[in-house]
């Protein structure tokens, strides 16, 4: 269940990120509010697709038990516009289709992953988890140079899906197929390949949870997009194609996973 909110305030545009989201309070039926993140459709390179890769991706991990902030669908009212006072922001969330996708704000503290961190045995298994999950959802958006990811200690949170499933191009592999993943052998291409090699992973509990995706549960996925973004819904079924095929092949995924680790 995603629960829907409503926007009330506005705090400012975020200093990063090319999508240049926006901090803001929103609300729900009970006035309870929540500080978020949030993207607009108008802002993502491919509107609402991008945010539906986000919502999809969210509840994904989250059934995986990956360390995502808690994920919301936000309606953005022409009342609310009109009273944002950065004039840049409000032309975008005027431009953009009424629902944006929201993230729950991480608690202070959390800064940007530094390359070199130190993993202990349950950030290693959390990190290798998110190799795993980043393979299967084609996410090329977790680079040393942008890496999507918060720490504090050994807790981690990722975020910023929007570019995962992208349009199958020519030569694409599924990511079980030996060789599929040989980009992320390339240092940088993603934060945790260099910091996992040599590590000694326990696999079977991480690939285990995917095993544990029903289809009922996968096909659910589609249930949670807004009707305001029904454009995407031929995109989402795609991605929850891959989905359930990853699942079946989810051992294969993880050997291929190891080998890059090895390389």
């Amino acid at each position: 269940m995603i629960e829907r909110l409503t926007a009330v305030q506005f705090d400012r545009q975020a200093a990063h990120g090319r999508t240049m989201p926006g901090f803001i309070v929103a609300e729900n039926a009970l006035c309870d509010g929540f500080e978020l993140i949030v993207k607009l459709s108008a802002r993502c390179d491919r509107a609402v697709t991008s945010l539906a890769m986000e919502l999809l991706c969210a509840c994904l991990a989250r059934d995986l038990g990956l360390p995502i902030p808690q994920p919301y669908t936000v309606d953005i009212t022409q009342e609310w516009i009109e009273s944002i006072a950065d004039p840049t922001w409000a032309a975008a969330a005027l431009e953009s289709v009424p629902v944006a996708f929201g993230s729950r704000r991480v608690p202070s503290g959390f800064g940007q992953w530094v390359a070199g961190t130190s993993m202990l045995g349950p950030l290693a298994s959390m990190a290798a988890g998110v190799l795993l999950f980043d393979a299967v959802t084609d996410n090329p958006d977790r680079r040393q140079i942008n890496p999507n990811c918060l720490q504090l200690g050994q807790e981690i949170r990722i975020f910023d899906h929007e570019l995962c499933f992208g349009p199958i191009l020519i030569g694409w592999t599924p990511p079980w197929q030996v060789g599929s993943l040989q980009h992320l052998t390339t240092s940088g291409n993603h934060i945790f390949r260099d910091a996992l090699r040599g590590r000694d992973i326990e696999w079977v509990g991480i690939t285990q949870l995917w095993k544990e995706l029903s289809d009922d549960t996968i096909s659910g996925y589609e249930a949670v997009i807004p009707s305001e973004w029904g454009d995407a819904l031929p995109h989402v079924q795609e991605a929850l194609t891959k989905i359930k095929n990853a699942r079946d092949h989810i051992d294969e995924c993880a050997i291929e996973v190891q080998r890059v680790l090895k390389c």
